[in-house]
């Protein structure tokens, strides 16, 4: 499978073009049916499945394509409720699975009326050769535990959502695997993968600062050779693979060699670019991307990292820059 590669500059007003244009309010729509519940994807939600019975299906576009589909355990009493939902992803793009996410969490967040705690985890799923990529938060409010498992599933999202009273991670775990055998996202996956082509969107600022542009472009070039060489086609098909660890490392790796050899010119970017060059060198890179990304990152067996001492350092020397303002200065399009 080849990339196509592309480059071109964005304005950062379309964003917010973007997020100001008005839409129509689409309200959910309650679906009944007796039996099977066909997506369009081919996921088939029967009326019943273990100790799970169906209690609702809801659209959430004219389509149907974005739907939501509620279980409720008939045999436990601990008020066990999954729901599982498969909606529209959106195109492709680096930051798609993360942003999504985030955006799943704030609205848990809004509807509890109170700030949540979370634990993160990743989850990487194989079957017949494919693979897909995904976040998992646990949240424990009051006697109730909530688990969201999101999946990037190339022209969709899937994501499971599991309340109950007094779960432990053992009884969470074994509902979030019958969910992932029972709801395949691979199954989405496979019913439409992705047609892989690379756009490197690089900010008109960089284009026009010949010092900054070397860098940020070496570092966005980093990533999907990246992925190319470590990445097999079957799970890039699924979505951008932004979950790995060594993936951010090695393309700051390079970013901060390309500036350390250019350092001594003038540059608009110069500030964050010595703030990083000065991180590599105190020998926090590692902490600092594993602390930027908030643990959602995978990570390579036989890491060691120092938090402990990275927390004593960031707090005596309060580091500005942040990894997520990379997006301002390049973005990676991920979709022919």
């Amino acid at each position: 499978m080849n990339f196509i590669y592309k480059l071109s500059c964005f304005l950062i007003v379309s964003f917010l073009i973007v997020g100001c244009t008005s839409t129509k309010v689409f309200r959910p729509k309650k679906i009944y049916i007796e039996g099977a519940f066909n997506h369009k994807t081919k996921v088939v939600f029967p009326e019943s499945f273990d100790n799970f019975k169906r209690t609702d299906v809801y659209g959430f576009n004219p389509e149907c394509t974005d739907i939501g589909v509620s279980y409720k355990d008939i045999v436990n009493k601990n008020n066990i409720v999954v729901s599982i939902y498969i909606y529209p992803a959106g195109w492709a793009e680096e930051y798609r699975l993360r942003d999504e996410y985030f955006k799943c969490l704030l609205g848990i967040s809004y509807s509890l009326n109170t700030p949540i705690d979370v634990s993160h985890k990743t989850i990487k799923v194989a079957k017949d050769g494919y693979k897909v990529l995904g976040l998992r938060a646990t949240i424990k409010e009051y006697k109730f535990t909530t688990s969201v498992v999101l999946f990037e599933c190339a022209k969709y999202f899937v994501k499971y959502r599991i309340t109950a009273d007094n779960i432990d991670s053992n009884e969470l775990n074994k509902i979030t695997t019958q969910l992932i055998d029972k709801f395949s996202p691979i199954d989405v996956v496979k019913f439409d993968p992705l047609k892989i082509g690379i756009d490197l969107h690089v900010c008109p600022a960089a284009v026009k600062d010949s010092f900054g542009f070397i860098p940020i472009t070496t570092a966005a070039m980093t990533k999907i050779k990246w992925i190319r060489e470590n990445v097999d086609s079957l799970e890039r098909v699924s979505g951008f693979p932004g979950l790995y660890f060594e993936c951010h490392r090695e393309s700051l790796t390079q970013m901060i060699a390309a500036w350390d050899s250019v350092k001594q010119n003038k540059s608009q970017f110069k500030p964050y670019l010595n703030e990083l060059l000065n991180i590599r060198n105190c020998g926090f890179l590692n902490e600092f991307i594993c602390d930027q990304y908030m643990n959602t990152l995978l990570l390579p067996a036989g890491l060691k990292l120092r938090m402990e001492e990275y927390y004593k350092w960031k707090k005596l020397n309060k580091p500005k820059i942040s990894l997520g303002g990379e997006i301002v200065n390049y973005y990676i399009g991920y979709e022919e």
